[in-house]
């Protein structure tokens, strides 16, 4: 067997080595509890070096056992291993190897590449010993300092909601380049929705440079490779890297040190360190900046996390501050019908001669309970709406024309003649006469409470190519963006409805809605303060094809 073979042996069963070591590894105390990718770490990498030779400083493909071998006894060292358990594994990858060759039909390799083999895994086991007994106060002291600047900024931003973390990720990353002495540090998030990274704090970078930086996943880029890798990645010497990075990182940094930020085992981002000449990083700053940048990624994703609790813990007050006022009105507006028709049927029971045909009592119990059933049955609808589901509608023929005219009619003898109806003098389709009437009885009422009292209120209605389009608009102060964009969620007021004084449930918008819908159409407002405010609803003149797909989904 030639000198090569041991190492042609091993690129041949890699992954069966790599499985047999971690069979091995997880016996012990510190082992047992990692995941895969935390207990196999660098060791594969470290494999790939084995019986190569050469060094990463003068060939930028091949990663130098020593910066391996250090950046897997730091992650050791984080993980609570002790020196004995350190020493053991490197001494298991040797059985393993050995293994193999002990099962090959290639023979038994030639002392001379058995003996080079077992020195270079002395070598990993003194690195080991030394890193355990000369630098470990050395580091530990260090990362107490450092880690306690991060973990003040942290403390201060979660105790100032106003100054949210991001707001000092430069003073972060400055913490981060003290530690390290280096020239310059990058932090790059991960944006999910576009499969990229973009720089979002630097230090030795022009800020109004840092928008310019995005790169896709995948891209032969700093940012990529050191989302790509699960341990750390080592760049000796920038320009024979064939790394793509900006021009102003290239001109700060010789050699880089990078990372992914991995909390709870997501990809949040990258970091990463450059100094100002080719060199190799010390073990005590490989240790130093993994323990740095994992702190980092967890602070951010706390710092989401609180984020997300603070929004959440918005809305739902938010949303109990408007059940606790529709409750309210629900509970007024309820008990006028219910107890005027319980008095009439009181005034019936005491007075049974009111039951004659000139008596109006019995037409004033009915319209009561008509208008509590109308209410319930509103109620009813926006909870189907409120679950996704289209309304059952009962379809007919029906004139739109008519009915808006009647509900017009209706609200001019409450509020006085201010509408304008502009149509034809008939607009037939099918559609449901009850929630088309609730439709324009909610429309024109908003814009009679709402708009401004002293100008008209218009309603067009035209049809072409088999569609219908109806348009309310009315003058007065204009829907905010902000108000727009829930104005058709159930309880939701403007803020333009609750300085008007009126009492409202916030639900009249979303039965309008929900009604368009169901008719297979839409409806879209636009308010401005010089044009007024505009509702467009456009709907299809036959409705039923549209109910027979609701009541197939259903």
């Amino acid at each position: 067997m030639g000198a090569a073979s041991i190492r042609a042996l091993i690129d041949e069963n890699a992954d069966r080595i790599i499985e047999a070591w971690e069979t091995e590894a997880r016996k012990s105390v510190a082992g047992s509890g990692l995941s895969r990718p935390e207990l196999v770490n660098r060791l594969p990498a470290f494999l790939a070096t084995l019986l190569r030779g050469g060094d990463a400083s003068t060939d930028p493909d091949l990663v130098s056992q020593r910066w391996l071998i250090d950046s897997h006894l730091a992650d050791r060292l984080r993980q609570g291993f002790e020196l004995p358990e350190m020493v053991e594994e490197f001494h298991i990858l040797g059985r393993c190897i050995e293994a193999v060759w002990s099962g090959s039909d290639a023979g038994r390799p030639d002392a001379a590449q058995i003996e080079r083999m077992h020195e270079e895994l002395r070598g990993a086991t003194s690195a080991a010993m030394g890193l355990f007994g000369e630098n470990l106060i050395q580091y530990q002291q260090s990362e107490k300092r450092f880690l306690r600047r991060l973990q003040k900024v942290a403390a201060e931003c979660m105790a100032n909601p106003a100054a949210p973390l991001r707001m000092r990720l430069h003073e972060i990353l400055q913490v981060i380049s003290d530690a390290l002495r280096a020239e310059t540090t990058g932090l790059y998030f991960y944006e999910p929705e576009g499969k990229q990274l973009r720089l979002v704090a630097s230090t030795g970078l022009e800020d109004d440079l840092m928008d310019q930086y995005v790169t896709p996943l995948g891209a032969p880029s700093l940012a990529s490779r050191l989302a790509d890798t699960r341990g750390g990645l080592y760049v000796p010497d920038v320009a024979k890297s064939g790394l793509e990075l900006p021009e102003p990182i290239r001109k700060k940094a010789r050699s880089i040190l990078g990372m992914p930020l991995l909390p709870r085992g997501e990809l949040f981002g990258t970091l990463y360190v450059g100094v100002g000449e080719s060199r190799l990083f010390e073990p005590r700053e490989v240790r130093l900046f993994e323990s740095l940048g994992e702190k980092l990624g967890l602070l951010l994703d706390d710092a989401r996390v609180h984020s997300d609790l603070t929004a959440i813990n918005a809305q739902l007050r938010t949303e109990r501050e408007l059940r606790e006022r529709f409750v309210a009105v629900l509970a007024h507006d309820l008990l006028g019908p219910l107890a005027a028709a319980t008095m009439g049927m009181q005034l019936l029971q005491a007075h049974p001669e009111l039951l004659s045909e000139k008596s109006t009592v019995p037409a004033r119990i009915i319209a009561d309970l008509a208008r509590t059933d109308g209410m319930v049955r509103d109620m009813l609808d926006v909870h189907q709406i409120r679950a996704g589901h289209r309304l059952t509608l009962r379809v007919g023929k029906t004139d739109l024309v008519a009915v808006t005219r009647d509900v017009a009619q209706e609200l001019k003898l409450l509020y006085g003649d201010r509408f304008v109806l502009v149509s034809n003098d008939q607009e037939w389709g099918f559609w449901s006469a009850r929630d088309m009437r609730r439709t324009m009885w909610n429309l024109l009422s908003n814009a009679i409470k709402y708009g401004n009292k002293s100008t008209p209120i218009d309603i067009r209605i035209a049809s072409t190519d088999g569609n219908v389009e109806v348009v309310v608009h009315n003058q007065g102060v204009p829907i905010s963006a902000g108000d727009r964009a829930t104005l058709f969620d159930p309880f939701a007021r403007a803020i333009t409805a609750q300085a008007a004084a009126e009492r409202g449930w916030g639900l009249g918008l979303t039965l309008v809605k929900g009604c368009v819908e169901a008719h297979g159409g839409s409806v879209v407002v636009q308010s401005e303060a010089e044009s007024g405010t505009r509702f467009t609803l456009r709907f299809p003149a036959d409705a039923r094809p549209f109910q027979q797909r609701a009541n197939s989904a259903a």
